[in-house]
């Protein structure tokens, strides 16, 4: 009698103990990360690319004058096919000159090699088209419009004189104006596109008589998802 009193007291503390058990069994079809789930809207965005001459000019040596950015890009869905891009980065750009253009910016004094570069904290905002909801198995274009802050700007000089070799670099450039703004379009398919920026602003302000440098960059893009899926 003793053993089914003992029996009885301790039954409902072991069934407890094997419902909670039960409630913790790890279900992998129904799991998901929720909060710490990460998504391939979010992207970073690597871009090499190319300052182009414009039509009527000759100023500067386009392979030699290069642009690189790094950027942060979210997506966030409009429809299956639609999003709208938010993003902010940091880029690289610039502007080997020709030999011919010595009496541009600054100085009039003849330099074997001229170069003028930039760095520029930036963001954009715009609207992305592609072929499937599945942002990493599509065709897609994007539209987006940029801004650019100045953060440096440097005026790079090279040559020689009388035998000798000299570098020369002035910084703080102040006929070059600190906001930018202007299109881009990128064209592709999954994590890799084509992409083209137009700058329809001034970039040299009119404290000097020297002409517009080239409004427009070509290039390419990686783009690799916060999910890893590429």
């Amino acid at each position: 009698m003793k053993e089914k009193i003992v029996l009885l007291l301790f039954l409902p503390f072991a069934l407890m103990g094997q419902d909670y058990v039960v409630d913790e069994i790890f279900e992998p079809d129904n799991f998901s990360a929720k909060i710490t789930e990460v998504s391939p809207k979010n992207r970073v965005i690597y871009s090499w690319g190319w300052n182009m001459n414009n039509d009527q000019s000759d100023l500067i040596k386009e392979f030699q004058s290069n642009y690189f950015d790094v950027r942060y890009q979210y997506n966030i869905t409009l429809t299956k096919k639609l999003y709208l891009n938010i993003g902010f980065g940091y880029n690289w750009s610039a502007y080997q000159l020709n030999n011919d253009s010595s009496t541009l910016y600054i100085d009039s004094v003849f330099h074997e090699k001229r170069k003028l570069r930039f760095q520029n904290m930036s963001g954009m905002l715009g609207i992305r088209f592609q072929g499937d909801q599945f942002l990493n198995k599509a065709m897609f274009f994007e539209a987006n419009l940029y801004g650019d802050l100045l953060a440096r700007s440097i005026y790079l000089t090279r040559g020689m004189v009388d035998g000798m070799n000299y570098k020369n670099k002035i910084s703080k450039l102040n006929f070059i104006d600190k906001y930018q703004h202007g299109f881009e379009f990128r064209i592709g398919y999954k994590n890799i596109c084509f992409f083209s920026k137009t700058r329809i602003s001034m970039l040299v302000n009119n404290l000097t008589q020297g002409v517009e440098l080239p409004k427009v960059t070509f290039g390419f893009q990686i783009d690799i998802p916060a999910s890893g899926d590429i």
